[in-house]
């Protein structure tokens, strides 16, 4: 990290002497112009040294804490070393969101992952990589899970032809993929930003979907949560197939219950034939469902059920965004 200049330091003690410290602050005890206190503060924030924290007109600069991440920005000292691959993977699938909302992802990521854990650098990188590599081992060359075996082991009636997934939900050791991170901070927070980026990564792959088993209607199974920003509508938009699209609508009841608060798939099966309704009358060859997370496939199983028995559709294929790897366990935490 290089030098601090005699504006750069002043700035960095005001703030670490204040905890946190708006511009209009800074300025005014540096008698500086806004326009040089924006250009001495950019590198700062650049370099992760200050955070800057809200929006116009509440913005406050905070010192970052975590004073180890200002040394692994390119990974030049010797904290970690790293290969053209290693790093590749790294910046392809490690993805953490900070307790106080931001994102870190790549080798970074991974390094701060560790060292809040304790872990040895170099053993875990080892171990991190072997792990992504036994997971890739499920993918097709076009990058998708074939997880039909899943559910038709699950249920007795084999309705859906085919069921995808695009990532698993989470990993052996280091919990929720990238994928399974950014569906569920982009369900909580209820991101937009996070919804559209997830979005449009998974949009090429379930194009292909539909290319490949040449889908001529597409079904999107609604969310049960009201938020404000909701990750379905948001795909269904980014998506926006030139395909028909079929009205599938969940049914408010006089007291919402959650799939995720069900544990017992026979109660999942109940809440979605009894909750989730197809609105359409026409008639379709192959339809694909698209949810973002799967769970017991209940929901899955009742849709297509319902597509079939209205004979809407003659044939179902279904892709989840990301689904469990040990069956179809359920999935508490989205």
């Amino acid at each position: 990290m290089k030098d601090h200049s005699k504006r750069e330091s002043q700035i960095l003690t005001i703030i670490g002497t204040l905890g946190e410290a708006t511009a209009a602050r800074i300025i005014s005890e540096l008698v500086l112009s806004k326009q040089r206190f924006y250009v001495l503060v950019a590198p700062l924030i650049a370099s992760e040294q200050i955070i800057k924290r809200g929006t116009v007109p509440h913005v406050f600069y905070t010192l970052n804490a975590d004073f180890e991440r200002f040394y692994v920005k390119d990974i030049e000292d010797n904290s970690l070393q790293v290969d053209d691959n290693e790093r590749e993977t790294l910046e392809e699938n490690f993805y953490t969101i900070t307790p106080d909302g931001r994102e870190e992802r790549g080798v970074e990521s991974f390094i701060n992952w560790c060292h809040k854990r304790h872990e040895n650098l170099e053993k875990t990188l080892e171990n991190y990589i072997q792990t992504i590599e036994k997971y890739k081992k499920y993918k097709n060359h076009e990058g998708l899970i074939d997880a039909t075996h899943k559910i038709e082991e699950s249920f007795k009636d084999k309705i859906i032809k085919k069921l995808y997934y695009i990532d698993f939900y989470s990993i052996e050791r280091y919990g929720k993929t990238r994928l399974g991170q950014m569906i569920l901070y982009a369900k909580k927070s209820h991101s937009k930003d996070l919804s559209v980026a997830v979005s449009n990564e998974v949009k090429s792959k379930i194009e292909k979907i539909i290319i490949h088993h040449s889908i001529n209607a597409i079904a999107y199974i609604p969310p049960t949560e009201q938020r404000k920003y909701q990750f379905m509508y948001t795909l269904r938009e980014v998506i926006n197939s030139k395909i028909p699209l079929i009205n599938i609508v969940k049914i408010k009841t006089a007291i919402i219950v959650p799939q995720k608060t069900l544990n017992k798939i026979e109660d999942r099966i109940t809440n979605a034939a009894n909750t989730i309704f197809v609105s359409d009358e026409r008639n379709f060859d192959k339809v694909l469902l698209v949810d973002d997370a799967v769970g017991s496939g209940a929901t899955f199983h009742e849709v297509a059920r319902k597509l079939i028995r209205q004979k809407i559709a003659k044939e179902i294929y279904a892709v989840s965004i990301v689904g469990n790897f040990n069956g179809f366990d359920v999935i508490n935490e989205a």
